[in-house]
């Protein structure tokens, strides 16, 4: 396979290149951008309960920081300079990534010391849980609970 670009240091480790063009196709463009009906009618929907009526005002004021916050594009509303290692040191490198990839790097750290066992990382990522759907346990969580299975019955 052709190299689209050269190689650079990202995290102070060399990365791959990224393909020259990238892969497009996943989200439904035609819900793109979201009007603003749209968008409060999904910000409300987690607020369907009427336990949250007597502060639906307030619900309306977050919603509409919520919405400038989506017209103005703040993705990353908290960031400082990459810094050295990355291939732009300049860029305002988003600060909970930052903490995301540090927390990674120390884990991979530890998983790849010497005299570490062996093991498997099974992540369930759905936000579905017991705790916010009483009763019900996603879909993805079942799943990891087999693959726990299988990886066990190996060990």
């Amino acid at each position: 396979m052709e190299r689209a670009c050269a190689p650079h240091r990202h995290a102070g480790k060399l990365a791959p290149c990224l393909p020259s063009n990238p892969r497009c196709g996943s989200a439904k463009r035609t819900n793109l951008p979201v009007t603003r009906d749209a968008f409060r009618r999904r910000y409300q929907q987690r607020f369907f309960d009427p336990v949250y009526a007597a502060e639906q005002p307030a619900i309306d004021r977050l919603e509409a920081l919520a919405w400038q916050a989506y017209q103005d594009g703040r993705k990353a509303p908290r960031t400082a300079p990459a810094g050295s290692g990355y291939a732009d040191p300049g860029y305002a490198l988003s600060n909970e990534w930052r903490t995301t990839a540090e927390a990674l790097q120390q884990a991979q750290a530890h998983w790849a010391a010497p005299g570490t066992p062996s093991r498997v990382l099974v992540v369930c990522a759905s936000p579905r849980n017991d705790g916010s759907c009483p009763g019900e346990m996603s879909k993805t969580w079942r799943l990891a609970q087999l693959a726990l299975g299988v990886i066990e019955d190996e060990a």
